[in-house]
């Protein structure tokens, strides 16, 4: 007859010292991998918005908008509160930098980013704080370099920056290549 043969209680605690030790190594990374991945994911979208706003511009040959959603009507662009409310890619059918029916045409929509990460924001520059149009050359309305800085909870140091030039190219970088230094306050 064999003798059954199980584990020791040094044996279990060891094991047990194991499973925390990795665990408290491991949940953080796996958390700010998230979170990075959130943050990309949302700046890609919003550079996919403005490219997709010119590639507009050009096919169409008028003006295409992008504005900041009025969080309690998808249908209506407004000038306060962040991008994070969402924005709205509309062709500009008779040139009056507002979104007014039955001219002007919907593109496309994105909603409020609540659903993503409610503490993400989403900030520009003077030059591009509720509304970008381009023109039918894929040329924008801007008169300076504008950024824009995707930031979450981890503040600054985590943040996105995306570049959007006069001739309409938008490009990711990290914010603190934009020469910005808050998440908030870009006039700073």
């Amino acid at each position: 007859m064999t003798a059954i043969r199980g584990f020791t209680l040094i044996e279990l605690l060891i094991v047990a010292a194991i499973l925390a030790i990795t665990t408290i190594t491991v949940v953080p990374s796996m958390s700010n991998l998230i979170s990075d991945n959130r943050l990309s994911s949302v700046t890609a979208d919003f550079v996919d918005a403005l490219q997709l706003a010119k590639s507009e511009s050009i096919a169409r040959l008028t003006r295409v908008n992008v504005c900041k959603m009025n969080p309690t009507n998808n249908n209506i662009c407004i000038g306060t509160g962040g991008w994070e409310q969402g924005w709205i890619i509309y062709a500009d059918v008779n040139d009056s930098g507002t979104l007014n029916t039955p001219g002007d045409q919907i593109i496309m929509t994105r909603e409020h980013l609540r659903s993503v990460d409610p503490k993400i924001t989403i900030r520009g520059t003077a030059e591009i704080t509720s509304l970008v149009a381009f023109r039918p050359t894929g040329s924008t309305n801007l008169t300076a370099l504008a950024h824009v800085i995707i930031c979450d909870t981890r503040g600054f140091s985590k943040a996105k920056g995306i570049l959007v030039t006069l001739s309409g190219n938008a490009s990711v970088l990290e914010a603190a290549t934009t020469g910005k230094t808050h998440c908030t306050n870009l006039s700073l």
